[in-house]
């Protein structure tokens, strides 16, 4: 059969209607469509049941932003904690360093001491010897 054939004809003709036929706009459609009372309900519940889930999700959403503003929160905490701990401890290293000049200068002033007190023995000795 011919594309062309009288029995085609007909169909192209249709379908070429269908296609240059501009489509009514979406609010005529629903304008022209009568629903039933029960159709609506059925929307309307799905409406409902999707307005839910919504708000549900939102709350959800909500606890998760407040665990997650909390973890920031304690994060930050944990790292202003770790420098504080790092200066005590490098203040720690620096008293212990102090600590140990201090002890070394301690025992160098008693070896001094002790040096004086042999000399001044000495000194006295000698000086009571000669004044007899």
């Amino acid at each position: 059969m011919d594309v062309l054939s009288p029995v085609f004809c007909p169909a192209i003709l249709f379908l070429l209607f269908l296609y240059f036929t501009p489509l009514p706009s979406v609010s005529e459609r629903l304008a022209s469509l009568n629903p039933s009372q029960e159709l609506l309900e059925h929307y309307r519940k799905k409406i409902a049941d999707f307005d839910e889930e919504h708000d549900e999700l939102i709350k959800k959403l909500e606890k998760y932003k407040q665990t997650y503003d909390d973890q920031h929160q304690l994060q930050w905490e944990v790292r202003h904690l770790e420098e504080e701990i790092a200066e005590l401890q490098k203040a720690l290293s620096d008293m212990q360093v102090y600590l140990f000049q201090e002890r070394e200068q301690v025992l160098r002033l008693y070896s001094e001491n002790d040096r004086l007190k042999i000399r001044w023995a000495n000194w006295r000795g000698t000086f009571y010897r000669s004044m007899q």
